[in-house]
């Protein structure tokens, strides 16, 4: 996988654009921490407030990324797919299959549709590829438990066109 510092045509990170990134994570892990606390204690309503909220920190950090590249690494994939996760093993533990479904399908659309955006930053758009593994799996399962396993196929081919992609955007005289 290559990773991209820099894409030429992209500023550096502000110095409020770090801080606030380094918040939003700080954030997203300190809800989901309480969230996950509160679904052990099966606090259903609870957790889901706080999942929720994780998941709007996790898609704050998302737009801080796509804004342009950092200097630290890009998070924000894999916080959102947890974030939903989280939010679809509620749901399911809630008897809302569908629901949960929903939600495994949105996490892995969103990170997929980043992960193939050529106006997307290059290491953005790695770490998107990178954190599909596991919400790709994620879905797999779900649509084979659903019986509808020939879905899977073209999932895996948007994955592997998306990794293409980057590959191809990718500038080999800059450091990766």
């Amino acid at each position: 996988m290559i990773l991209a510092k820099h894409v030429a045509h992209e500023p550096p990170e502000t110095p409020a654009a770090a801080s606030g990134a380094r918040i939003a994570a700080a954030l997203w892990e300190h809800l989901t921490t309480e969230a996950n606390a509160a679904f052990c204690r099966r606090d259903d309503a609870r957790a889901r407030s706080l999942y929720e909220k994780a998941l709007v920190e996790a898609e704050r950090l998302f737009a801080v990324e796509l804004r342009g590249p950092r200097d630290e690494p890009c998070v924000s994939p894999m916080l959102y797919a947890i974030s939903l996760h989280n939010l679809a093993d509620l749901a399911r533990r809630g008897g809302d299959d569908v629901g949960a479904s929903d939600l495994i399908r949105a996490a892995f659309e969103r990170v997929v549709a980043v992960a193939e955006s050529p106006d997307a930053p290059v290491a953005l758009r790695a770490s998107c590829v990178h954190n599909l593994g596991p919400a790709l799996a994620e879905l797999v399962a779900d649509l084979e438990a659903r019986g509808l396993t020939d879905e899977a196929a073209p999932l895996v081919q948007r994955v592997e066109a998306a990794a293409r992609s980057i590959i191809a955007s990718h500038e080999p005289d800059r450091p990766c």
